[in-house]
């Protein structure tokens, strides 16, 4: 086996250092430049009448409305639709009624005009229709991660339709979406982790009012606590079946503070005070980070690892799930 030379490997292994420091500086860069602008959970259905998405694509229950020069864009989504639909329905444990109406824009501008919500929204669904609008550049002319932007869009649809409208909080119905985009949205890690260490993170009372902010940058704040705090009730029991339980309850007709105590065992308060304590421990490498005391080369490759390590949690809990799924179908009586 031929056998580098110590000064060989060390130059070798120094570059690639380089390479890689470089390349996450340049993610940092990025995800400070392209915050992906806030979503807003329903309009107006009355005035979703966008008179350029004249072109139709149906895919089974999925019908795809969209202006003529999106066409390629528009043929992608739609294929992916029914996918992202059915990851949704695994997540919260319920098979839905399929049929969604999703208009594509070519931008921002029209879905405020044609929904009546603020400017900054670039994709909104009217949950109890089934509908969806989307644009592809955002208000400010830059492009949206238009994946995510649907699978946001679409959660809000599957959850009402799995608690059958029950109410929500604003909180958990765009921290539910947010959490089901399917992305690692690193802004919305900047975005909380700078309120951690600086103004404070808004208790879930004051994030209603954030939300529907004028100021984009305050909606941001709202959409990334809201994020984690939903992420972190799905995983708190390393399953989310907690989660799934939660949903349950809302749909027999329980008020949400019900369903959360019969769901999770503890208050909503408890579980949100739980949560908020945890911020500062997970946040630690931030203010080291926001202050050059430690280098971006040391620091992600831990948060690399924490990310992989709760993936592969999530992976053996799924796993777990299926194979109940499978002793369920084959008539073992298993209690669930």
């Amino acid at each position: 086996m031929t056998r580098w030379p110590r000064w060989s490997r060390a130059r070798a292994w120094s570059g690639w250092m380089r390479r890689f420091g470089a390349s996450i500086v340049a993610m940092l860069v990025w995800a400070q430049l392209s915050v992906s602008p806030a979503r807003a959970a329903e309009g107006a259905p009355e005035d979703w009448l966008v008179e350029l998405a004249t072109q139709t694509i149906r895919n089974g229950p999925i019908e795809f409305r969209y202006e003529p020069h999106l066409e390629d864009g528009a043929k992608y989504l739609s294929q992916q639709v029914p996918s992202w639909w059915s990851e949704i329905e695994h997540t919260i444990a319920f098979d839905l009624d399929d049929h969604v109406v999703i208009t594509y824009v070519d931008h921002a501008g029209r879905v405020a005009d044609a929904t009546e919500m603020p400017q900054w929204v670039a994709g909104v669904a009217h949950p109890s229709s089934g509908e969806v609008l989307i644009a592809r550049h955002g208000p400010d002319g830059r492009p949206t991660d238009l994946a995510a932007l649907l699978r946001h869009e679409l959660t809000h649809v599957a959850l009402y339709r799995a608690t059958e409208g029950a109410t929500v909080p604003r909180w958990f119905n765009e921290g539910l979406a947010e959490s089901l985009e399917g992305n690692v949205d690193l802004g919305r890690v900047q975005t909380l982790a700078t309120m951690v260490f600086g103004s404070g993170v808004p208790s879930v009372e004051h994030l209603e009012a954030q939300f529907r902010q004028p100021e984009g940058a305050r909606a941001a704040e709202a959409y990334a606590a809201a994020r984690d705090l939903v992420n972190f009730l799905r995983f708190h029991d390393g399953s989310g079946a907690e989660l799934r339980r939660l949903l349950g309850q809302l749909r027999m007709g329980y008020a949400f503070e019900t369903a959360f105590v019969r769901s999770y065992g503890v208050s909503q308060s408890e579980m949100v005070e739980a949560w908020r304590d945890g911020l500062p421990v997970r946040y630690f490498w931030f203010p080291m980070l926001a202050g050059g005391g430690v280098p971006m080369v040391i620091v992600f490759p831990l948060l690399v690892a924490a990310w992989l390590r709760r993936h592969r949690q999530r992976q053996i809990a799924w796993a777990r799930l299926e194979h109940e799924d499978e002793l369920l179908r084959a008539g073992y009586g298993l209690a669930v």
